[in-house]
């Protein structure tokens, strides 16, 4: 599998940030449960939002409602927006099926 399609999760338990940069650095996204000194191009923000949300927790509002305008406060509304928008959508985006097509 391409590194670029590895999501690397729940870090924020994980002390080595010299093994989160390598991985960032070979094109692996990483998934906190919060802020973290991560690159943004490669950064994903969790909570547990689908389980949360199921378990009668916060969910996903929770990271658009309280914590975008903090994060935005403490490192600007562009990394912000690697974060929740730009890095889910590549993360997430599903290749193009290339189709043979027969004479």
């Amino acid at each position: 599998m391409p590194p670029r399609r590895v999501i690397l999760g729940h870090l924020n338990p994980s002390p080595d940030l010299v093994e989160q940069r390598q991985a960032a650095q070979v094109g692996c996204y990483l998934a906190f449960e919060g802020p973290s000194r991560a690159n943004h191009d490669r950064l994903l923000l969790g909570g547990d939002t689908t389980t949360a949300s199921a378990r009668g927790g916060p969910g996903m509002p929770y990271l658009l409602r309280p914590v975008r305008p903090r994060l935005e406060l403490a490192v600007g509304a562009e990394p912000v927006r690697w974060m929740l928008v730009e890095n889910p959508a590549r993360a997430f985006a599903v290749p193009a099926l290339t189709v043979a097509r027969s004479c």
